[in-house]
This record gives structure tokens, sequence and C-alpha cells, in this order.
């Protein structure tokens, strides 16, 4: 995916972060080839590095894939054995991504809830920690508007490509997912629980924390 950054910047900051163990780089090809949206090492690494300062113990993540990013989390949390909770509208990739895990070592810190985003979130009880939203771009703010509650205060909430690779800073216009980012970005800059900015790297992310 072409970042907001200049390429030569995103091949730069690559070549920096550390070398990924053999599963990763593997699941790192597979999505290239089949065309499966995942974070990339260097969204990985940005996460894994909030997770880690945060000290995060439950996360929720909505949109698992491949397993690619819960496998990040996992890996922030080993040294206090956190738990990530994470939804897939797919059963066959929340497959794939079990098989991911188990091979990790860490398929017992994650549980992956198989259906609608929005109607496994209602099952779900908080508090939260740290959640990650990363699956249909349509429904990210009505989804942040279910799960705040969910999240205790002082959690993170996290949100993949919310530049929409910059059309969003366009004057208007766009798909009905670069309207759906411009809405959900507007909607976590004004929100009185959040305090938030956007980052960015590759195509985005929105941070914000809830307020004590």
């Amino acid at each position: 995916m072409r970042g907001i950054t200049a390429e030569y910047v995103d091949d730069y900051i690559a070549k920096l972060q550390p070398e990924r163990d053999a599963l990763m780089r593997r699941m790192e090809a597979y999505a290239e080839e089949h065309d499966v949206p995942i974070i990339g090492p260097v969204g990985g690494r940005f996460l894994y590095t909030i997770a880690k300062l945060h000290g995060s113990t439950r996360i929720l993540e909505a949109g698992t894939a491949i397993g690619y990013t819960a496998m990040w989390f996992a890996h922030a949390t080993d040294a206090w054995k956190g738990h990530v909770t994470t939804l897939e509208a797919n059963p066959d990739m929340a497959e794939i991504a079990r098989d991911n895990l188990k091979e990790a070592g860490v398929s017992d810190r994650v549980t992956i809830h198989v259906g609608d985003a929005l109607k496994s979130l209602q099952t779900l009880e908080g508090p939260f920690d740290l959640c990650f939203i990363d699956h249909e771009k349509e429904q990210y703010q009505e989804f942040l508007e279910l799960a705040l509650p969910k999240i205790a205060s002082g959690g993170v909430v996290l949100a993949d490509n919310v530049l929409r690779r910059g059309e969003v800073a366009e004057a208007d216009g766009g798909d009905t997912m670069v309207q759906a980012m411009r809405e959900f970005n507007r909607f976590v800059t004004d929100h009185p629980e959040l305090e938030s900015m956007i980052v960015p790297l590759r195509d985005g992310i929105a941070l914000a924390i809830k307020s004590e």
C-alpha cells in the first residue's frame, strides 16, 4: 500500500525495523500474494510499541484477517500474558488466523469471535484497555461508539487507514470509504472523552486516549 510519506522515507523506516521471525515474514508474503490487507511490519511495530508502553492487558481488535496484528499484540504483552479478543467476519480467514497464532505459540492468549463485528462486540464485557479498529471502514464510527463504554479510563484507541492514501485531505468527494474516514476522524477529534491525534504512518493511524 502506498503510504502518506514519500516512498524513499517509507523504505528508510522499513530498513530500520528489527528483523521479524520466519512466520511473520511468511504471513507478510501470503498477504501480498493473496491481496489480504495487513498493517505491515512498520505499522505492526508501531502497535507493538504502543501496547508495550501502555502495558495493555486486555486488547480488543476489530478485523483479525490472518492474525498478523493480533500476533504483534500478543508478542508485545508476552511478559505479563496480555489477552487479545479479536473479531473476524470471514470464517475461512479466522481459520487461517487460528493456525498462524497456534504456530506462533500465542493461541492461548488470543480469542477469535467469528461474525459481524458490531454484533460480536455487543456480546463482550469490558473493560478493555486497548482497542484497535481495522475492519469495515464504513463501520468505524459505529464500532467505536459501541466500544467506548467498554474501554477503560486511560485506555488507548487505535484505528488504521484513516488517511486513505491522503484522499481525506482533499476538499470533497472521494468514495464511501474516504467519506467514512473523514467522518470518523472528526468524530474522534471532537469526542469529549478522547484526546487524539492522527499519525501519518503508512495509510494513517488514529491514536486516542480515553480520558481518566
